[in-house]
Formats: structure tokens, sequence, C-alpha cells
């Protein structure tokens, strides 16, 4: 996830799963909580967790399929 100067997140995300590509909005507040939204809010999933300088994590969860979880990654 891409993240601008001003907190910004903005891209195209993967599944594996659907084999479609999503666009990807959301932000980072300058205290690390997120918040994404991948696809649209009826039909995609959204993302919340923190993210500190390398790393970030927190649960997702998608209504329209029933599916939920939780995510990590790190900075490349």
């Amino acid at each position: 996830m891409p993240v601008d100067n001003t907190g910004a997140i903005t891209g195209i995300s993967t599944s594996n799963v659907f084999n479609q590509t999503f666009d990807v909005n959301g932000n980072v507040e300058d205290n690390g909580n997120l918040s994404v939204t991948v696809g649209n809010a009826s039909s995609g999933a959204t993302f919340e967790g923190t993210m500190d300088e390398s790393t970030a994590s927190g649960t997702w969860n998608n209504t329209s399929v029933n599916m939920n979880g939780i995510w990590e990654g790190a900075k490349q």
C-alpha cells in the first residue's frame, strides 16, 4: 500500500481468491491508525489497523462474501 506524505493511501490490489484487481483507497492518521477500502464499500473489503515506520497489521472484513481475517505487512 503506497502512502504519500499526507497519509493518503492509493493503489491497486490483486485478489488471488477472486483473480481480480481492485482499487485501494484510504489513509493513515498521525498516530498510525489506518483505514483502507479495497474495491468499494458495498462489495469490497475494509482494512483497519496500525502502521509504523516499518510494519503494519490489523483486521479486514468483506461483508458481501462473509469473509474476514487478520493481515500484516512490512515496508519494502
